[in-house]
């Protein structure tokens, strides 16, 4: 049993590919590239000062987070989330009362992007 490697090879490869297929379908189902182009729109309208369009972007990007919620919370159940989470509500409460501090939030939601809608994130 200690003297064959041959078949540890064989379950560490197995887990290796395993381990690859299961970040590739995360890295898939998370919607980054979706949220941060939207993020990136809402923050051109609010310098615009264009806020129909920014209550229009903000009810899709509320749509696709609201979709995909439970895989991000899935992938990253930590205090970035909540973070994450609570700034989101913030965000549309400032683009409803049509207040120029949204700024400030889309910049903390595209700051914490990488830590919390990317597959395997850190904390």
């Amino acid at each position: 049993m200690y003297g064959r490697r041959d078949m540890r090879i064989y379950i560490m490869f197995v887990w290796l590919i395993a381990f690859i297929f299961l970040w590739m379908a995360i890295y898939r189902v998370l919607p980054k590239n979706q949220i941060e182009s939207k993020l990136q729109s809402i923050e051109e309208n609010i310098k615009r000062d264009d806020w129909t369009e920014a209550k229009k972007q903000m009810e899709e990007l509320k749509g696709i987070y609201i979709n995909n919620r439970g895989v991000i919370q899935i992938n990253n159940a930590t205090e970035a989330f909540i973070n994450f989470d609570y700034t989101f509500g913030q965000l549309d409460y400032a683009v409803q009362a049509e207040s120029k501090n949204a700024l400030e939030y889309v910049g903390a939601l595209m700051y914490s992007l990488d830590y919390v809608v990317t597959a395997f994130s850190g904390p």
